[in-house]
C-alpha cells in the first residue's frame, strides 16, 4: 500500500506522504524511502571522452544549437536564435 501512495504523490518522500495521510486521517506509517524511479532520477551521466577525430576541411562537421523562447523579443521580433559552430575552424 505504501508503494501505491508513493507513486500517487509523485514519488514523494515518506515523511511528506505521512504528513498528507495524517492530515486526511488515514493510516500513516509509511517508511518507503526509495524506489527505482527516484534512484534513476538521481543518477548522473559519466563524462564523455575527448574525441580523437581530426577534421581537415570545412563543413565536415557543423554543430548547431537553437535557443529560445526568449522572454523579450529581439529588435526584429524573433524569440529564438540559432548558432552554428564549424568543427574544423571553430568559427561561430
Amino acid at each position: 500500500m505504501s508503494f501505491s501512495w508513493h507513486h500517487r504523490f509523485g514519488h514523494a518522500h515518506a515523511n511528506i506522504i505521512n504528513k498528507i495521510l495524517k492530515h486526511c486521517n488515514l493510516p500513516h506509517n509509511i517508511n518507503h524511502n526509495f524506489c527505482d524511479s527516484r534512484m534513476l532520477g538521481k543518477m548522473h551521466q559519466l563524462p564523455f571522452f575527448n574525441s580523437t577525430t581530426i577534421f581537415n576541411a570545412l563543413l565536415q562537421l557543423v554543430y548547431l544549437d537553437i535557443w529560445g523562447p526568449a522572454p523579450i523579443p529581439a529588435s526584429n521580433g524573433y524569440f529564438y536564435y540559432i548558432t552554428f559552430l564549424y568543427a574544423y575552424s571553430r568559427y561561430v
